[in-house]
């Protein structure tokens, strides 16, 4: 009869192990995709702030080139 109860409480102990740890799992995994939805977006913006330095500097970059060929056909 003990070893009768010992495989149940055996039972019982992995059963709630294994819950316990797909419910760890799953909550660990929830937040690992906020996180990362975090990221994108935080680098989304960086691209976008990167994109329009670099069409500013573009126009600068024209602008310079302009006047440089306005004065040599002078």
């Amino acid at each position: 009869m003990s070893e009768a109860h010992n495989n149940e409480n055996a039972s019982a102990t992995a059963e709630t192990a294994i819950k316990y740890g797909a419910d760890a799992l799953k909550a660990g995994f929830d937040k690992a995709v906020q996180n990362y939805d975090a990221a994108l977006g935080f680098n989304k913006g960086n691209m976008e702030a990167v994109l329009k330095a670099a069409a500013i500097a573009s126009d600068g970059a024209e602008i310079i080139h302009n006047e440089l060929y306005a004065y040599s056909k002078q």
